[in-house]
Parts: C-alpha cells; sequence; structure tokens
C-alpha cells in the first residue's frame, strides 16, 4: 500500500487479519465479543509502538488512542461498545 502525503511516498505491507469466532454459549452477545476483540487489538497496537502516518509532516509515527476510528453501519450497538472501551479505559 503505498501512503501519499505531498511529496513523500510511504511504502507499508498490507496487514490484513481476519479474526473469526464461535459464539458457543448466549452468556455474551456478538456485539459484545466483537467490541472486546477491537478494544483489545486497539490497546495491544498502541502497547506495541504501531506506527501510523503522521498527516502533518507526512512521516511514521507511534499510534495513539485518537489515531482509532470505528465505523459502525448502525448506532443500535453503540451503548455496548461505549460500555466496553470505558471498562478498558
Amino acid at each position: 500500500m503505498k501512503l501519499y502525503h505531498g511529496s513523500t511516498y510511504i511504502i507499508k505491507e498490507p496487514n490484513l487479519e481476519i479474526l473469526n469466532y464461535q459464539k458457543g454459549d448466549n452468556k455474551y452477545s456478538c456485539e459484545e465479543i466483537e467490541g472486546y476483540i477491537i478494544a483489545r487489538d486497539i490497546i495491544s497496537k498502541v502497547n506495541s509502538g504501531y506506527e501510523v502516518v503522521d498527516k502533518e509532516n507526512g512521516t511514521l509515527r507511534t499510534c495513539n488512542y485518537n489515531d482509532f476510528c470505528i465505523i459502525m453501519d448502525r448506532n443500535t450497538s453503540f451503548s455496548i461498545y461505549k460500555k466496553i472501551f470505558e471498562y478498558f479505559q
């Protein structure tokens, strides 16, 4: 993948990870499981020093929590995600 900013090219290999899970018992909903997976992934990226492109200067920098956005197709699960993210702080 090529990321373009002004006259600077930063080339990063695509990193696609597909996660599968089975909803064994009915203790947690699919939304709760997915929210947990997303929260743990973001925490892992921040703690491991995952790099993102800084829009200001087109260079790589270590990510922080403000760099992540979760796009949802409907807001019915928003309160579930909010509770999970608050749990993880």
